[in-house]
């Protein structure tokens, strides 16, 4: 008797399952494509693939302009051998050109994208700034004579922007071989 009542309750109880669906049909059905759509991927991985390689890339320039100052100092008259540590603030900051669009209350901003031959797809830069040098460690064998030192001030002043009170130039230590 017991398993009629069950049954009874369980067939009973179909009927008002199919009337709420009914019901709430259109409310189920969005939410069941919200769910989908929270599923799918958002395109953000391609900007962190960018991401991680950027500080590899950020490096390059500050060891190119290290290199290219090193030469152009050793070449200079007075100076002799030259080591140079350059300091940076911050990173490169890369500006993206985006579409803006309003609707009502809701604003949309979204990244412009060019694709290139191969159909890859790269965001298009619309500016590139620098970051900016903080100081500059110059050690040298000439360093001891006061106009040496002055025009290695005005040389690494020139090129980098910075103060000569950011500029440190530093004689170079005797080695050995020099002594001997």
């Amino acid at each position: 008797m017991d398993e009629r009542m069950k049954s009874g309750r369980l067939s009973g109880g179909m009927p008002r399952v199919k009337a709420l669906l009914e019901r709430f049909r259109l409310p189920l059905l969005i939410l069941a494509l919200g769910a989908i759509l929270l599923l799918l991927p958002s395109g953000r991985t391609e900007k962190a693939a960018q991401d991680a390689q950027m500080p590899a890339q950020q490096t390059q320039p500050l060891e190119d302009m290290q290199q290219a100052l090193t030469g152009l100092l050793s070449s200079m008259e007075g100076v002799g051998r030259v080591e140079l540590l350059l300091t940076v603030s911050g990173s490169d900051e890369v500006f993206y050109q985006t579409d803006v669009r309003r609707s009502g209350e809701t604003i949309e901003e979204t990244t412009v994208f060019s694709a290139n031959q191969s159909a890859q797809k790269t965001p298009v830069v619309t500016k590139t700034k620098k970051a900016s040098y903080t100081g500059a460690v110059v050690v040298c064998d000439g360093a001891d004579s006061a106009a040496v030192r002055l025009r290695i001030v005005q040389a690494v002043s020139a090129l980098t922007g910075l103060g000569s009170d950011k500029i440190s130039v530093i004689k170079m230590k005797q080695s050995q071989e020099d002594g001997i």
